[in-house]
């Protein structure tokens, strides 16, 4: 019973540390709000591009079959990180396009190529006669296609569509790499404050190995009186330079802001610290 007890009391302190002390769940609700933002603008641009697509590929112009190919091979071939990167630091960085932006249009790229392949082999599926009874009755050949043909289509592609749109939700969570706020970002983010793992999510090596040894590291550090340096002190790069004394980055890396600027007291503190004992 005491161990029932004790477990309970551990998931509400966590709890607590996670979501309600500084008001961390608005990371988490704006951080959803970003996540379903990618989702559904990348599913919807996704669609409409994939439904080019397969107009390319199932087109009697063999050029454009072929250039539908390459699309399909490479998107499908390449994979969403390295593209997502690509995107963001080469094709888009001449744009100055915000990293939501960026992650709209490289996942909509990625989903397009399966969209098309779902699109080609479900209307190669409607049996060939309805479109021939179509044309029959006196329907043009773009009649045929919307009042007959797509019905049927959209019915049964759309399990493996629905499939498609959550793998898309999922995929989401590699955003963080530029720089953009999700869910998952946010997530790591109030991890990295409290190191508590309340929310399970990928992070780099540092993440998985050292801040775990700083979190087992506490007590010690309690018992003998010994001070840990926050890592956003460090991160931040405030402990490179004297108090007073900014960087380019500081100054317009909104994401850094939102990173740190909750703990900017403390860092002060140890900044200051820091100085005095340079100084001496």
């Amino acid at each position: 019973m005491g161990n029932i007890i004790e477990w309970i009391s551990s998931i509400t302190e966590s709890f607590t540390n996670n979501l309600i002390a500084e008001d961390r769940y608005r990371m988490i609700l704006d951080g959803l709000q970003v996540t379903l933002l990618i989702t559904l603008c990348a599913a919807l641009l996704g669609t409409l591009l994939g439904g080019l697509v397969c107009w390319m590929r199932m087109s009697r112009r063999t050029w454009l079959q072929q250039v539908a190919k390459v699309y399909i091979e490479l998107m499908r071939g390449t994979p969403v990180l390295v593209l997502l990167m690509l995107m963001y630091y080469v094709v888009m960085a001449p744009l100055d396009a915000t990293g939501v932006m960026v992650a709209i249009v490289t996942f909509a790229m990625n989903t397009s190529a399966y969209i098309s392949e779902m699109l080609r082999t479900t209307i190669q599926s409607i049996d060939r006669g309805q479109t021939e009874a179509g044309l029959a009755l006196g329907f043009t050949q773009r009649q045929t296609f919307f009042k007959i043909v797509l019905p049927q289509v959209v019915k049964a592609v759309m399990p493996v569509y629905q499939g498609e749109v959550v793998s898309l939700l999922k995929g989401t969570s590699i955003v963080g790499y530029i720089a953009v706020a999700d869910m998952t970002r946010a997530s790591d983010l109030i991890r990295s404050r409290t190191f508590d793992a309340f929310f399970i999510s990928v992070q780099n090596h540092y993440n998985l190995i050292m801040r775990e040894d700083e979190r087992e590291m506490q007590p010690l550090c309690r018992e003998d009186n010994i001070a840990q340096t926050p890592y956003s002190a460090l991160a931040s790069g405030k402990l490179a330079k004297r108090p007073g004394e900014t960087s380019k980055r500081q100054k317009e890396d909104a994401f850094m802001h939102f990173k740190y600027d909750a703990t900017a007291g403390q860092d002060n503190l140890v900044v200051e610290r820091v100085v005095e004992l340079a100084d001496r």
